[in-house]
């Protein structure tokens, strides 16, 4: 598989397949319609994770930890909304 450039925007793409940014067709892949985002994201700009992020997070992530509690809420069901609501009130009124 080769990369390009788009000619269109200049976003890396392979050359046999539509650009994932602006859909230009290069080669003999078809293009792609994308539908506008939804209203309430539409300004969003999203940007990649910057390196020192992701590289703290691969540090620091414990995928062990994370399967176990995962395992627990699939267990147990998870935690009563109504409780969260009633401790995130607690502790945003100051009454830990």
């Amino acid at each position: 598989m080769q990369y390009a450039k788009c000619p269109t925007c200049g976003h890396e793409t392979t050359s046999d397949a539509a650009c994932p940014d602006c859909t230009h067709v290069n080669g003999s892949a078809k293009a792609v319609r994308r539908e506008p985002p939804p209203p309430e994201v539409a300004n969003w700009v999203i940007e990649p994770v910057p390196p020192e992020i992701a590289e703290h997070f691969q540090r620091t992530f414990n995928e062990e930890e994370y399967l176990a509690e995962v395992r627990k809420l699939e267990r147990t069901g998870g935690v009563d909304i109504a409780e969260m609501l009633a401790e995130i009130e607690r502790i945003a009124h100051g009454k830990e």
